[in-house]
C-alpha cells in the first residue's frame, strides 16, 4: 500500500492511497464467502447459495463495506 499527502492550500491537504488489486480482489472473494455462509436465499438450503446469485444481490453492499 502506498500512500501521499499532497498540500492543496494552507489549510486543505488531499490523501492519495494506492492499494494493491489483489489485496481488493482477495477482500472482495472473502466478503463474499463469508456472505455465502450466512444468506438465506429462497430456492437454497441456508448456507448453499451459488456464489454468482450471491455476488448479483450483494455486490452493491460488498463494493460498498471493501472500498
Amino acid at each position: 500500500m502506498k500512500s501521499t499527502i499532497e498540500k492543496v492550500s494552507s489549510l486543505e491537504r488531499r490523501l492519495n492511497v494506492e492499494i494493491p488489486a489483489n489485496a481488493v480482489s482477495t477482500a472482495f472473494d472473502q466478503m463474499f464467502k463469508d456472505i455465502q455462509k450466512q444468506a438465506n436465499i429462497k430456492g437454497f438450503r441456508p448456507g448453499k447459495a451459488p456464489l454468482a446469485t450471491i455476488k448479483s444481490l450483494y455486490k452493491d453492499r460488498v463494493k460498498q463495506d471493501v472500498v
